[in-house]
């Protein structure tokens, strides 16, 4: 990534830059080895956390201010029961808000079994847990 991607990922957020837009990258599993060179790179966020690659929140810390973070929630929760669902969001937002920069987001597409109330619910989770 270091010698062949990455100089061709700053020269593209260099060039977005000039215009003030922000740049994600999508990356899938844990990428903890190259999020220095992600924000090196200029990047000003990361998608998605993935929750099955178990990503620890202290991640945070290393990015606080210079990438934000979209994710880590856990995309087979919302297909559990109503309780799966608050829990998840509840959980992820409480420590997905220490010291801001995180997007809530799911870890990946939602699957055809999230119920379309499962999904309402974590919407409304997310209002009541949300607050700060």
């Amino acid at each position: 990534y270091r010698e062949l991607v990455k100089p061709h990922h700053r020269r593209v957020c260099e060039y977005l830059a000039q215009d003030g837009m922000p740049v994600i990258l999508h990356s899938d599993d844990d990428v903890r080895p190259l999020i220095v060179d992600f924000i090196e790179a200029g990047f000003t966020a990361l998608h998605p956390l993935e929750a099955k690659a178990r990503l620890p929140w202290p991640i945070f810390a290393l990015v606080i201010g210079a990438l934000a973070l979209f994710g880590n929630i856990d995309v087979t929760r919302p297909a559990g029961t109503p309780e799966d669902v608050v829990q998840e969001v509840t959980s992820t937002v409480k420590a997905g808000k220490q010291g801001g920069g995180h997007l809530f987001h799911s870890d990946n597409l939602c699957a055809g079994d999230v119920l379309l109330e499962n999904y309402r619910l974590a919407l409304e989770t997310l209002e009541d847990a949300g607050r700060f």
